[in-house]
This record gives C-alpha cells, structure tokens and sequence, in this order.
C-alpha cells in the first residue's frame, strides 16, 4: 500500500467536499450523493479500508473499480419484499464480502437505497440481480392471485395471444396525445 504525507493530501484536499470531489472526478469512483456521505466513510475508502475493486460478478478473478462507468445499475420497486431489511437477511448475509464496499453498519442508514443496490448489483452480479428478480416475480404473482387478475383462456387463444404482437389503437391515440 502507498503512503502520502498528512500534509502533503492536506494541502491539496482539506474539505468533505474537496475529498468527494477528489474521489469522484479523479479517481472516477461510484459515491453515492454528497449530502449522505461521511468523512469517515470516504476516509476509509481513501485509506483502503473500504474496498473500490471488486471481482467482476463477485465469483471471477478478474478485478474490475467499482467505477461509475462500470457500475450496474438496477431498478428496484417499493415492494414488499425487497426493503433494505429484507436484503440484508436474504442476501448479504450469505455474502458479507459485501459489506468491505458499503459504508459501516452506523452510518447506512444515510446511504440511499438506490446506490446501495447498484453496488450490489455489480459487486454480486447475477446473485443480487436474480434475487430481486424472484422477489418481483413472487410479489407480482401473489398480487395477481389475491386481486383476481386472472382471464381464464381456452389453451389455443392463449396460445395465439402470447404470440400476438398487437397493440389497442386506444392505448396507441391515448399515449401519442399525451
């Protein structure tokens, strides 16, 4: 591991903001908004504590920063089922390497979901992504059952509409007016 004189990293970058700055712009790391972050975890990201390389999709040898330009980024509903409480028991839990990218259990709280799963999401790749998929899936299935929102359908017109590719010419004039 390098080292640089206090005074030395002091001289040129002395603020929070002036470190973030630093770390996003030049070393081009993924920091989630300013407003959450903290000195201390952008020191231990500094001090390599906190890790910025990770293993593409967790399982791979090769090293990949967990760079904005390499980040995945993931889309997660406001379900039931996909809370930050629910990810930690169901996923980073069966893997703690995760938590060498996250700022430390205190202060998570003030990280947004949304960059938490996008480090997620490309730390553990298909693991995290496949997770939350069956969470998705099972969330809208149990939505679909308890609303009724089945059609039942002989088997050949189901078959002929999972084939089709029509679309309503009201849900057409209706989203072009808009």
């Amino acid at each position: 591991m390098d080292s640089v004189n206090i005074q030395s990293f002091q001289a040129k970058y002395q603020s929070k903001r002036e470190c973030y700055n630093f770390l996003t712009v030049q070393v081009e790391i993924y920091l989630p908004a300013y407003e959450t972050v903290t000195i201390y975890f952008l020191k231990d990201i500094i001090s390599g504590k906190k890790k910025r390389k990770c293993r593409i999709h967790f399982f791979s040898n090769r090293a990949v920063d967990v760079k904005a330009k390499n980040v995945r980024t993931i889309c997660i509903p406001q379900y039931e089922g996909l809370a930050m409480k629910d990810m930690d028991e169901q996923v980073f839990q069966l893997h703690p390497g995760i938590f060498d990218y996250l700022p430390d259990q205190v202060e998570i709280h003030k990280t947004p979901k949304q960059w938490i799963c996008n480090v997620s999401a490309s730390v553990l790749g298909d693991v995290f992504v496949n997770w939350v998929k069956d969470q998705i899936e099972a969330r809208n299935a149990k939505v679909t059952k308890q609303k009724d929102l089945l059609i039942a359908m002989d088997p050949d017109v189901a078959a002929a509409f999972q084939q089709s590719t029509a679309v309503s010419c009201k849900c057409l004039i209706t989203t072009i007016h808009r």
